[in-house]
């Protein structure tokens, strides 16, 4: 059996029992918490990359650019690079554009670092630390939801969940249809024989 040096499991963070992947970061959102920060310490609904599911690590309420900004923030022990390799940033930057999402963040334990990932260019541009805003983060509204389509253009979302399961239904109506009663065209070809 494989075991993590990362030490994922249960950890106390602000008055809750929250499942996080690693010892190091319960330590560093509890030092989040002290520092006046407001937060979801459980992971956001995901994005979907290929067999993949990712979601970034929490959310934090805080002022970016003078506005209070919902952030959801990736956190990594050891570099960015570990971060810009994978196909992670790609999907961050999808939840940013398909999401109510405004920024994304990324900090790295080791060197102590803040990251902006601009959902752009998505590259990984160094930045300052952000600071805490005034506003709690049960006061921004939920994201909406977003429904992954996937077709031979790529993924697209669709924030309208009504308007997509309608016409699923209607294209699973008129393939039930065309199962029980045939098509035109093989009533003419039973016809012929």
């Amino acid at each position: 059996m494989y075991k993590s040096p990362a030490k994922p499991g249960w950890y106390k963070v602000d008055g809750e029992n929250v499942y996080l992947d690693s010892k190091s970061e319960a330590i560093f959102i509890r030092r989040l918490v002290r520092n006046g920060f407001s937060g979801k310490w459980r992971r956001p609904s995901g994005v979907a990359l290929g067999k993949n599911q990712y979601t970034p690590d929490f959310e934090l309420s805080v002022v970016w650019n003078g506005q209070n900004s919902r952030a959801h923030v990736e956190y990594k022990s050891t570099s960015a690079t570990e971060f810009e390799m994978d196909h992670r940033r790609r999907a961050l930057a999808a939840l940013h554009y398909h999401g109510s999402n405004p920024l994304l963040l990324l900090y790295v334990n080791k060197t102590k670092r803040w990251y902006y990932i601009d959902h752009t260019t998505k590259h990984v541009i160094n930045c300052t630390r952000p600071t805490p805003s005034s506003l709690q983060i049960s006061a921004y509204q939920p994201a909406r939801s977003r429904v992954p389509i996937t077709n031979k253009y790529g993924r697209k979302y669709k924030s309208d969940t009504k308007a997509f399961f309608g016409n699923k239904i209607a294209d699973a109506l008129e393939f039930s249809v065309k199962m029980i009663f045939g098509s035109p065209k093989k009533k003419r070809k039973k016809r012929r024989k």
